[in-house]
């Protein structure tokens, strides 16, 4: 079995931003919805602690071990669905975790823009180290949080889409039988399961496409 831990020692650059930015990413995904959950009436998530980026708080010690070792990673903040203000209240909070996941692929597709725009003909050895650095960090800023944004928004319990859908959804559809709602969340997990790579490439080909119009709006700009 490869273990993700042998690609640090292989890559150190690479795996070091790596655990850094799935930490940092998965933290914000969970403080958003512990911040969305108090606007909306619950306080649940903030007496639990968990409006912080510590991720021994947002991980706990188990995930963060996955992730080293395996590099895989998740995050939960508890809520009572009761104390919501409206019936909107779950779809608002099961999408503020995701939009963190939006807002730093953007960030991501920013930050390799500039990488682009410092252009390859400056062959100082600083300036070169620092453009390679600052496009690994927003390479892996974009693809991987546009990955998480698509796997989260999967209308599959446990996932962020299923907190959505049964919200806003006819009373018909999330009023079906528990035995119903369960195979299909095992479907979707399925469908996720045997095609996370093809997640990853999708999501990798939509940042290139999106960090050359940014490019191109920053030169316009500049």
């Amino acid at each position: 079995m490869n273990l993700f831990i042998t690609q640090i020692f292989e890559d150190p650059t690479f795996g070091i931003l790596y655990l850094v930015i799935v930490t940092f990413s998965i933290c914000l995904h969970e403080y958003g919805h512990a911040r969305c959950a108090l606007w909306q009436g619950d306080d649940t998530a903030a007496v639990a602690g968990h409006l912080t980026l510590n991720p021994l708080k947002q991980m706990g010690v188990m995930s963060l071990l996955m992730l080293l070792f395996l590099g895989l990673a998740w995050g939960a903040v508890p809520v009572t669905p009761r104390k919501f203000k409206h019936k909107y209240s779950d779809a608002l909070v099961s999408f503020a975790g995701p939009a963190m996941n939006l807002f730093l692929w953007f960030l991501g597709i920013v930050l390799m823009a500039i990488a682009m725009s410092m252009g390859p003909e400056n062959s100082e050895e600083t300036s070169l180290s620092l453009r390679e650095v600052l496009g690994q960090i927003g390479f892996i800023f974009s693809y991987l949080n546009l990955a998480l944004f698509v796997i989260n928004m999967m209308p599959c319990y446990p996932l962020d889409g299923w907190g959505i859908i049964t919200s806003i959804a006819p009373r018909k559809i999330y009023g079906m039988k528990r035995e119903t709602l369960n195979i299909i969340s095992v479907v979707f997990i399925l469908i996720l399961f045997f095609n996370v790579k093809y997640i990853f490439g999708f999501s990798i080909w939509v940042s290139g496409l999106a960090t050359d119009a940014m490019a191109v709006l920053l030169g316009v700009l500049s």
